[in-house]
Protein backbone atom coordinates (compact mmCIF):
# COMPACT_ATOMS: atom_id res chain seq x y z
CA UNK A 1 0.00 0.00 0.00
CA UNK A 2 1.40 3.23 -1.15
CA UNK A 3 1.56 6.03 1.52
CA UNK A 4 1.33 9.78 1.55
CA UNK A 5 3.01 12.31 4.20
CA UNK A 6 0.58 14.16 5.34
CA UNK A 7 0.13 17.32 7.74
CA UNK A 8 1.48 17.15 10.75
CA UNK A 9 3.88 13.95 9.41
CA UNK A 10 0.55 11.84 9.90
CA UNK A 11 0.78 8.53 7.65
CA UNK A 12 -2.25 8.32 5.33
CA UNK A 13 -3.50 5.80 2.56
CA UNK A 14 -3.59 6.15 -0.91
CA UNK A 15 -6.41 8.83 -1.82
CA UNK A 16 -6.06 10.56 1.17
CA UNK A 17 -8.90 12.85 2.01
CA UNK A 18 -6.53 16.24 1.96
CA UNK A 19 -3.52 16.90 0.32
CA UNK A 20 -0.16 18.43 1.60
CA UNK A 21 -0.78 22.39 1.29
CA UNK A 22 2.31 22.99 -1.22
CA UNK A 23 -0.52 22.50 -4.42
CA UNK A 24 -2.65 25.07 -5.05
CA UNK A 25 -5.65 23.44 -6.14
CA UNK A 26 -7.34 20.49 -6.07
CA UNK A 27 -6.13 19.80 -9.95
CA UNK A 28 -2.62 20.24 -9.13
CA UNK A 29 -2.73 17.79 -6.10
CA UNK A 30 -5.03 15.00 -8.48
CA UNK A 31 -2.28 15.05 -10.95
CA UNK A 32 0.31 14.54 -8.67
CA UNK A 33 -1.59 11.77 -6.99
CA UNK A 34 -1.90 9.70 -10.79
CA UNK A 35 1.39 10.15 -11.55
CA UNK A 36 2.65 8.90 -8.29
CA UNK A 37 -0.13 5.48 -8.27
CA UNK A 38 0.86 4.71 -11.39
CA UNK A 39 0.40 0.89 -12.22
CA UNK A 40 3.18 -1.38 -11.41
CA UNK A 41 3.81 -4.75 -12.86
CA UNK A 42 4.62 -7.59 -9.95
CA UNK A 43 7.98 -7.61 -11.25
CA UNK A 44 8.59 -3.80 -10.77
CA UNK A 45 7.06 -4.01 -7.26
CA UNK A 46 9.46 -6.82 -6.48
CA UNK A 47 12.51 -4.86 -8.09
CA UNK A 48 11.64 -1.89 -6.84
CA UNK A 49 11.55 0.09 -3.37
CA UNK A 50 10.50 3.01 -2.61
CA UNK A 51 13.45 5.38 -1.26
CA UNK A 52 15.58 2.50 -1.84
CA UNK A 53 14.45 0.82 1.75
CA UNK A 54 14.95 -3.12 2.35
CA UNK A 55 12.42 -4.47 4.43
CA UNK A 56 13.01 -6.11 7.85
CA UNK A 57 10.77 -8.32 9.21
CA UNK A 58 11.61 -8.99 13.02
CA UNK A 59 10.14 -12.17 14.88
CA UNK A 60 9.61 -13.16 18.66
CA UNK A 61 8.40 -16.19 20.15
CA UNK A 62 4.62 -15.58 18.58
CA UNK A 63 5.65 -16.20 15.26
CA UNK A 64 6.66 -20.33 16.12
CA UNK A 65 3.80 -20.67 18.44
CA UNK A 66 1.34 -18.49 15.42
CA UNK A 67 2.64 -21.31 12.80
CA UNK A 68 1.74 -23.67 14.63
CA UNK A 69 -1.60 -23.00 14.98
CA UNK A 70 -2.88 -23.95 11.48
CA UNK A 71 -0.95 -27.05 11.01
CA UNK A 72 0.91 -28.64 14.33
CA UNK A 73 4.11 -29.43 14.66
CA UNK A 74 5.16 -32.48 12.85
CA UNK A 75 5.17 -34.65 15.67
CA UNK A 76 2.30 -32.90 17.25
CA UNK A 77 4.60 -31.26 20.13
CA UNK A 78 3.99 -27.65 21.90
CA UNK A 79 5.70 -24.90 20.94
CA UNK A 80 7.14 -23.63 24.28
CA UNK A 81 6.44 -20.12 25.56
CA UNK A 82 7.79 -17.99 28.14
CA UNK A 83 4.89 -18.65 30.68
CA UNK A 84 4.49 -21.79 29.91
CA UNK A 85 8.09 -23.25 29.13
CA UNK A 86 8.65 -25.16 32.35
CA UNK A 87 5.25 -26.85 32.08
CA UNK A 88 5.87 -28.09 28.44
CA UNK A 89 9.66 -28.70 28.14
CA UNK A 90 9.22 -30.79 31.62
CA UNK A 91 11.54 -28.46 34.09
CA UNK A 92 8.81 -28.87 36.81
CA UNK A 93 11.67 -31.36 39.32
CA UNK A 94 14.74 -28.48 38.96
CA UNK A 95 11.90 -26.07 39.51
CA UNK A 96 10.78 -27.00 42.52
CA UNK A 97 13.19 -27.78 44.42
CA UNK A 98 14.47 -23.83 44.17
CA UNK A 99 14.23 -21.68 46.55
CA UNK A 100 10.60 -19.69 46.92
CA UNK A 101 12.24 -16.42 46.07
CA UNK A 102 12.96 -17.61 42.46
CA UNK A 103 10.31 -20.47 42.04
CA UNK A 104 7.58 -17.82 42.30
CA UNK A 105 9.24 -16.96 38.36
CA UNK A 106 7.69 -20.24 37.57
CA UNK A 107 5.94 -18.36 34.41
CA UNK A 108 8.15 -15.48 33.84
CA UNK A 109 11.24 -17.93 32.50
CA UNK A 110 13.48 -15.21 31.41
CA UNK A 111 13.35 -13.10 35.02
CA UNK A 112 13.81 -17.08 36.61
CA UNK A 113 17.21 -18.08 34.33
CA UNK A 114 17.89 -14.60 35.31
CA UNK A 115 18.07 -15.12 38.87
CA UNK A 116 19.45 -18.60 38.78
CA UNK A 117 22.32 -17.33 36.74
CA UNK A 118 23.70 -14.59 38.89
CA UNK A 119 25.25 -16.78 41.46
CA UNK A 120 27.37 -20.21 40.79
CA UNK A 121 25.32 -21.73 43.36
CA UNK A 122 22.99 -22.93 40.57
CA UNK A 123 25.33 -23.84 37.80
CA UNK A 124 24.36 -27.63 37.96
CA UNK A 125 20.35 -26.32 37.51
CA UNK A 126 21.33 -24.15 34.70
CA UNK A 127 23.05 -26.86 33.10
CA UNK A 128 20.21 -29.31 33.03
CA UNK A 129 17.83 -26.70 32.11
CA UNK A 130 19.46 -25.37 29.32
CA UNK A 131 20.64 -28.76 28.39
CA UNK A 132 16.84 -30.44 28.36
CA UNK A 133 15.46 -27.04 26.30
CA UNK A 134 18.11 -27.73 23.92
CA UNK A 135 16.82 -31.06 23.42
CA UNK A 136 13.31 -29.95 23.36
CA UNK A 137 13.99 -27.32 20.53
CA UNK A 138 16.39 -29.86 18.15
CA UNK A 139 13.55 -32.05 18.05
CA UNK A 140 10.92 -29.73 16.57
CA UNK A 141 10.05 -30.10 12.83
CA UNK A 142 8.34 -28.44 10.19
CA UNK A 143 4.82 -29.57 8.96
CA UNK A 144 5.09 -30.60 5.45
CA UNK A 145 2.31 -27.93 5.39
CA UNK A 146 3.79 -24.12 3.99
CA UNK A 147 3.96 -22.12 6.59
CA UNK A 148 4.51 -18.58 7.87
CA UNK A 149 8.36 -18.96 7.69
CA UNK A 150 7.60 -20.79 4.28
CA UNK A 151 5.73 -18.01 2.80
CA UNK A 152 8.39 -15.46 4.29
CA UNK A 153 11.30 -17.10 2.58
CA UNK A 154 9.65 -16.77 -0.69
CA UNK A 155 7.86 -13.41 -0.71
CA UNK A 156 11.08 -11.55 0.31
CA UNK A 157 14.14 -10.65 -1.95
CA UNK A 158 18.10 -12.31 -1.88
CA UNK A 159 20.33 -9.77 -1.18
CA UNK A 160 17.92 -6.67 -0.27
CA UNK A 161 15.79 -7.96 3.04
CA UNK A 162 16.23 -9.81 6.29
CA UNK A 163 14.42 -11.29 8.76
CA UNK A 164 15.70 -10.88 11.62
CA UNK A 165 14.52 -13.21 14.86
CA UNK A 166 14.92 -13.79 18.16
CA UNK A 167 13.88 -17.40 18.64
CA UNK A 168 15.90 -20.25 19.31
CA UNK A 169 13.74 -22.98 17.33
CA UNK A 170 15.02 -24.08 14.34
CA UNK A 171 11.85 -23.55 12.12
CA UNK A 172 13.60 -20.38 10.15
CA UNK A 173 16.53 -22.63 9.12
CA UNK A 174 14.03 -25.52 8.10
CA UNK A 175 12.25 -23.13 6.07
CA UNK A 176 15.06 -21.80 4.25
CA UNK A 177 16.36 -25.43 3.68
CA UNK A 178 13.54 -26.86 2.21
CA UNK A 179 12.83 -23.87 -0.11
CA UNK A 180 16.25 -23.23 -1.01
CA UNK A 181 15.66 -25.22 -4.34
CA UNK A 182 13.03 -22.62 -5.33
CA UNK A 183 13.90 -19.38 -4.42
CA UNK A 184 17.36 -17.61 -3.15
CA UNK A 185 16.72 -16.69 0.46
CA UNK A 186 16.91 -13.20 1.85
CA UNK A 187 19.41 -12.53 4.66
CA UNK A 188 18.69 -14.30 8.02
CA UNK A 189 20.03 -13.34 11.33
CA UNK A 190 19.22 -15.16 14.41
CA UNK A 191 20.07 -12.71 17.15
CA UNK A 192 19.97 -15.42 19.52
CA UNK A 193 21.59 -18.25 17.74
CA UNK A 194 19.69 -21.35 16.98
CA UNK A 195 19.29 -25.04 17.88
CA UNK A 196 19.85 -25.68 13.99
CA UNK A 197 23.15 -24.10 13.91
CA UNK A 198 26.67 -25.00 15.89
CA UNK A 199 29.80 -23.93 15.84
CA UNK A 200 33.50 -24.99 14.70
CA UNK A 201 36.24 -25.21 18.14
CA UNK A 202 38.88 -25.46 15.85
CA UNK A 203 38.28 -21.89 13.58
CA UNK A 204 35.04 -20.68 15.03
CA UNK A 205 32.51 -21.48 12.02
CA UNK A 206 29.03 -21.74 12.20
CA UNK A 207 27.21 -24.78 10.38
CA UNK A 208 24.52 -27.25 10.78
CA UNK A 209 24.44 -28.98 14.17
CA UNK A 210 26.61 -32.35 13.48
CA UNK A 211 27.65 -31.16 10.41
CA UNK A 212 31.21 -31.65 9.56
CA UNK A 213 33.78 -28.80 8.53
CA UNK A 214 35.08 -29.85 4.92
CA UNK A 215 38.22 -27.08 6.68
CA UNK A 216 38.96 -29.15 9.63
CA UNK A 217 37.06 -32.13 9.67
CA UNK A 218 35.51 -31.66 12.55
CA UNK A 219 32.12 -31.40 13.45
CA UNK A 220 29.94 -28.59 14.61
CA UNK A 221 28.90 -28.33 17.95
CA UNK A 222 25.31 -27.64 19.57
CA UNK A 223 25.48 -24.43 21.47
CA UNK A 224 23.92 -24.28 24.73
Amino acid sequence: MILFLCKNNAKCHANPPSFPRIYPNRRDADQFSNAFLKVMTREEEIQKVHAGGTHVVILGAGASYASTLRNPEKNGKVLPLMRNIVDVVGLQDIVNGLPEDIKIFKEDFEKLHSKLSRTKRFSREIDEIEKRIHKYFSQLQLPDEPTVYDYLILSLRHSKDVIATFNWDPFLYQAYVRNQDFVKSPGILSLHGTVALGYNPVDGTSGPVGWISKRTLTAFEPIH
